[in-house]
């Protein structure tokens, strides 16, 4: 009688599958589907047993889908809940959940001496010879996703759940990058990213060109070459020793007033950001000639050639 009973059971528990939805996601699983066949069974139930007697081992998605109370591990009360849920005893105890997941890498950034994962990248541009080492960051997750990385559409390295690869620039060009993140579900995502290597002649900075406009008293610089961002400095002579009269004691907005090595009195605005700046002609004696030196500096602290920049009062 208890042999039949057992036949019996099994028999109800089978027809009781719990399928995912038609309407699911492409990335998905149920919580309690232990063999992945998109069902949850009393097949379920048997991987569950078969793995605490030690007759079979778990891959880390199905150990994660074998925790169905959550406990953060799997034991025969997972078992008994998916038995108990398909015999529609008790059901309100645990419902079978639906999980989606999406793949999802947020950047993939620069890991150097002054970054660390997850940082900003130093945003420093390499030169041929140069390796560097990038972490990819993805939205987390209990199961880590596999990622897959690609150079100029070539496999740069397979699947592997390794957050972090290195590259090794060897000639001057673009270098397009692509990361597919492949979620334990079924899911993927894709992430670009272009990293230019500049030829020997092209990595000092070159003022291009360096007007200024009379009318506006704005001093306007476009550079070239070497690393982005690009830093400026702007420094006004006169070619007579004398203070404008009245001297420097007005505020010079960026600018700031000393006596260089030649004893020359001399305006000053620092590197900055500023790729234009005001000339503070109202400290300026118009019966003197001015002229503003200007210099860029990359980000790598090449310095460009001085321009020199007639200031017509």
């Amino acid at each position: 009688m208890k042999q039949i009973l057992s036949i019996f059971l099994a028999t109800v528990l089978l027809a009781l599958t719990l399928t995912v939805p038609a309407t699911a996601a492409d990335s998905y699983c149920v919580i309690g589907d232990v063999d992945e066949d998109g069902q949850v069974s009393i097949l379920d139930v048997t991987r569950i047993q078969r793995t605490l007697a030690g007759l079979v081992e778990l891959s880390v998605l199905q150990d994660y889908l074998a925790d169905v109370d959550g406990s953060g591990g799997v034991t025969i009360i997972d078992a008994t809940i998916i038995q108990r849920a398909l015999a529609d005893i008790s059901y309100d105890f645990y419902k079978f959940r639906l999980y989606t997941w999406r793949a999802s890498i947020t950047s993939v950034d620069e890991v150097s001496a002054y970054v660390t994962p997850g940082d900003p990248p130093g945003n420093v541009q390499p030169t041929p010879g140069t390796t560097k080492t990038f972490y990819i960051e993805e939205v987390s997750h209990e199961i880590s996703s596999e990622f897959e990385v690609y150079v100029n559409d070539s496999l740069l390295r397979g699947r592997s759940t390794d957050e972090a690869f290195s590259y090794t620039f060897t000639d001057p060009g673009n270098y397009a990058f692509k990361v597919i993140a492949y979620d334990p579900f079924g899911g993927n995502n894709v992430y670009r990213f272009d990293i230019d290597v500049p030829d020997s002649q092209n990595r000092t900075p070159k003022i291009v060109s360096a007007i200024y406009n009379k009318n506006t008293s704005i001093l306007s610089v476009i550079a070239a070459g070497g690393t982005v961002p690009y830093e400026y400095e702007y420094v006004i002579r006169n070619d007579v020793s004398p203070n404008p009269p009245g001297g420097y004691n007005t505020p010079t907005s960026y600018f700031d007033f000393y006596i260089d090595e030649n004893g020359i009195p001399t305006l000053k605005c620092e590197f900055s950001s500023r790729s234009a700046v005001y000339i503070p002609i109202d400290q300026l004696a118009k019966t003197l000639n001015y002229t503003c030196e200007v210099q860029v500096r990359d980000a790598n602290g090449n310095l460009s050639e001085i321009k020199m920049v007639p200031i017509d009062l």
